[in-house]
């Protein structure tokens, strides 16, 4: 099994349709119908819709692919699903809403998900893949760790190999495709490694020099990647593997370390590492989220036998430990938390309205009653109440997400509301001085 993140993080719409399609990304009849495994399609659709439009990365989307000989039970894929969601979601998994889909039409099995990046509590952005060292490791050590306890064959990387993304990976093999100079980039790249499995080039800093003599223009070097300039064009990125710094060693003491890290795996080791990262992630979320305090995602491990690849299942007593469910924090919360940047009013406080204009004609969307609150607040009040109700007595997951998008967004009505009432009482004043 492995972890992969798609490039795209535009609409939830085209991510959703997508993983529900019939068709693949060639166009090609699916042999199997995709199967929801957890989460609403819809409400995926319409948090993103609602929340995610100020945003310019509204979804994150990936897999979770099963080499062929592969398979868990359905109970296995619940516990994976929810494994996920700890280590990823960690402290903000009740907060945030995710899509699984099964597929199996290329004769694996693949589990797909979509996740809105916002934190229904608040309104603010929330990435559960944000692009750093520590995210690629938490993947790698997720992988890991899921592995082991299936009992799969551990994932071989080519610690030399360079990366494309998800889309070029798609394009490479077409006649035709949109990507400026991506035949020439798969053809430079694999002369390039050629020279280095031959020994000819040792390490990064004699391939840098090896491109300035041939004439090259660099126009940046990263400490994963190389630039190179072409002429009335877009510029060559070379990303990754003999192309990243790694410490300027030479790519041979790269790859004899890799292999010895790979021999040296111990169980333990990374489920300490994985729970350590998970930790660090969940204290950003308190300080920036004022989510729940964290809890480890996994327990100690006991070292098991060799793992075998054409056995699935568990081969060890692996305990998840369930991590408290999110405290519903919007029974005393104000309208501010839904959108933060602005100030709203507090439906708490009722608005007054001057006895001397009591009789003045109302309009019909700020009416007041006796107690001083409109009727769109008092209504909107209502609903939100309503909200917290059902959100309060939801069980299962799919329950819990659609009640903390109905509450988001009678949270939002409310704060219109106010707005609204507090520009009546503005109008009202003006005409009292007029």
């Amino acid at each position: 099994m492995i972890l992969k993140n798609f490039d795209n993080s535009g609409s939830a719409e085209g991510a959703v349709n997508y993983i529900l399609s019939m068709h693949d990304h060639t166009g090609k009849k699916r042999a199997v119908e995709p199967k929801i495994l957890r989460g609403d399609p819809d409400t995926t659709k319409e948090i993103c819709k609602e929340f995610c439009s100020k945003f310019s990365h509204k979804t994150v989307s990936g897999v979770l692919s099963f080499r062929d000989n592969e398979e868990i039970t359905d109970e296995q894929k619940q516990k994976l699903m929810d494994d996920f969601e700890k280590t990823f979601l960690g402290n903000m998994r009740d907060r945030v809403s995710m899509l699984w889909v099964e597929h199996r039409d290329k004769n694996n099995l693949e589990m797909h998900y979509v996740i809105n990046r916002v934190d229904l509590d608040t309104g603010k952005s929330f990435n559960p893949f944000h692009f750093s060292s520590k995210t690629k490791e938490l993947i790698k050590l997720f992988s890991a760790v899921k592995n082991h306890e299936f009992g799969f064959k551990q994932i071989e990387e080519k610690p030399l190999k360079s990366q494309l993304t998800s889309n070029e990976i798609k394009c490479k093999d077409k006649e035709r495709h949109g990507f400026e100079n991506l035949d020439k980039k798969l053809k430079l790249e694999s002369a390039l490694q050629m020279l280095v499995k031959n020994g000819d080039i040792k390490n990064r800093k004699e391939l840098i020099d090896f491109l300035k003599e041939e004439g090259k223009v660099l126009s940046r070097i990263g400490e994963d990647y190389i630039s190179i300039e072409v002429k009335g064009g877009r510029n060559i990125r070379l990303k990754g593997g003999i192309f990243a710094r790694n410490e300027d060693k030479d790519y041979k003491q790269i790859t004899k370390e890799y292999r010895e890290s790979k021999e040296d795996f111990d169980i333990n080791k990374a489920v300490s590492k994985l729970n350590k990262l998970v930790e660090q992630r969940d204290t950003y979320n308190q300080e920036r989220y004022t989510a729940n305090t964290h809890k480890p995602v996994f327990t100690k491990l006991e070292q098991p036998k060799q793992p075998q690849d054409t056995q699935p299942g568990p081969r060890l007593r692996t305990v998840s430990t369930t991590p408290g469910k999110t405290a519903i924090q919007p029974v005393n919360q104000s309208v501010k938390a839904t959108k933060p940047d602005r100030q709203a009013s507090k439906p708490s406080e009722p608005l007054q309205t001057p006895q001397d204009t009591a009789n003045e004609p109302q309009s019909h969307d700020t009416a007041t009653v006796s107690n001083g609150i409109t009727n769109g607040v008092a209504s909107a009040m209502t609903a939100v109440e309503q909200a917290k109700g059902k959100l309060a007595n939801a069980k299962t997951p799919l329950e819990q997400t659609r009640a903390r998008f109905e509450l988001a967004m009678a949270m939002k009505r409310l704060e219109e509301e106010g707005f609204k009432a507090e520009e009546e009482k503005r109008q009202q004043q003006r005409r009292l001085k007029i």
